[in-house]
């Protein structure tokens, strides 16, 4: 806790496959949601808001956290964060250049790095 306000302490490692690449984050708790994978199990997680940026726009979006190590993506980006900026395609994969995913997450970590001083 800081102030009396719940934190969070979690690393990213924004390079898929590359675990040597560590950012150290904290992130106020704005909850808790119990979440079904695709297995059927359910997982209560952490709730925290980060900033996200696509296609030059940048916006707040709430984010549960979860290890995903052993995951083939470092990140799910479900429709309900993107509902009111963009419109979601679940036919198509990676429209946009592979590089920009990378840069999605920028402001995540910048934040991190800015904060952890």
């Amino acid at each position: 806790m800081r102030n009396e306000i719940p934190h969070v302490d979690f690393e990213v490692h924004p390079i898929q496959d590359n675990r040597s690449v560590i950012v150290f984050c904290s992130a106020k708790i704005i909850g808790t949601r119990v979440v079904k994978s695709s297995s059927g199990t359910t997982q209560k997680r952490y709730v925290i808001k980060t900033p996200l940026s696509i296609n030059g726009q940048t916006f707040e979006i709430e984010v549960t956290l979860a290890n995903r190590d052993s995951m083939d993506y470092r990140m799910l980006l479900g429709r309900e964060a993107m509902k009111t900026k963009h419109f979601t395609n679940c036919t198509s994969i990676f429209i946009k250049k592979k590089r920009d995913y990378a840069l999605a997450f920028w402001p995540l970590i910048a934040s991190c790095i800015a904060t952890s001083d």
